[in-house]
């Protein structure tokens, strides 16, 4: 699968929802999907406008549910089951809190590394991640600060 690459430094949610339609076999444009989620400079989009912007986009193929700090179990339950997940983080850099958007698609066969999209922002396109970093990263900074996590498990309508 042929993912596309962040490359503007706050666009990362309407990227995760166009690489979550590639997944299904859709092929959209990144602009629309830009103005669907109320995208702008510097701040991104709202997990608000995300939301109604994925819920327009799955159409009748997808479906999709909303987890606030899912646990590793729950990503790993989901994403063996074939499913793939849009994931919402949190991070501190220089005392304030910034988010990022990405896609888990897959778990390596020994299922000690997850599969992302656009992890880092401006990074590779996919990339695999120790589950240790992805706790880290993913789980870890859902536990230890005052701000959840968000989570959208997506599969195919047909898979259910």
């Amino acid at each position: 699968m042929r993912y596309t690459k962040q490359r503007k430094s706050y666009n990362c949610g309407p990227v995760a929802i166009l690489n979550a339609m590639r997944w299904a076999g859709q092929n959209e444009n990144l602009s629309s999907i830009e103005e669907k989620c109320k995208c702008e400079f510097p701040y991104g989009t709202q997990p608000k406008d995300l939301n109604a912007a994925i819920d327009y986009y799955k159409k009748d193929l997808l479906v999709s549910y909303k987890r606030i700090n899912p646990s590793i179990d729950n990503i790993k339950n989901h994403l063996r089951k074939g499913g793939i997940i849009l994931y919402r983080y949190l991070y501190y850099v220089d005392n304030k809190v910034k988010g990022h958007y990405s896609v888990i698609d897959g778990l390596s066969r020994s299922e000690k590394s997850f599969y992302t999209v656009n992890q880092y922002g401006l990074g590779k396109a996919r990339q695999s991640v120790r589950e240790k970093m992805f706790i880290n990263e993913y789980i870890y900074n859902a536990r230890t600060k005052t701000l959840p996590n968000i989570a959208w498990f997506i599969r195919m309508k047909n898979e259910i």
